[in-house]
């Protein structure tokens, strides 16, 4: 019985600690795609519309990746605040 209190408890600190990993991970890429933005419209400002399309293609990748990220958020939430609670309820 206790053993699996502590197994839900270390569930939980590693559920808490990916938010965590997550959230670091999202700041750094919504700062890299204003700075790819910029690039882009200070590239087409200049006439340089090949480079520009390229930096678009990496910036829809990273926007692709930041959902996926969002997705992974929501679902770690939802294992720990819903599922991990009623898992523990029925011991």
């Amino acid at each position: 019985m206790f053993g699996l209190m502590m197994h839900f408890a270390n569930i939980k600190l590693n559920i808490n600690h990916t938010l965590m990993r997550i959230e670091i991970i999202k700041k750094k890429r919504t700062s890299l795609q204003k700075y790819l933005r910029s690039v882009i419209a200070e590239l087409l400002r200049l006439g340089h519309y090949s480079d520009a399309y390229e930096r678009v293609g990496r910036l829809y990748l990273d926007e692709n990746r930041s959902l996926c990220y969002d997705f992974l958020e929501g679902f770690c939430t939802l294992i720990c605040d819903d599922q991990l609670k009623a898992m523990t309820g029925q011991r």
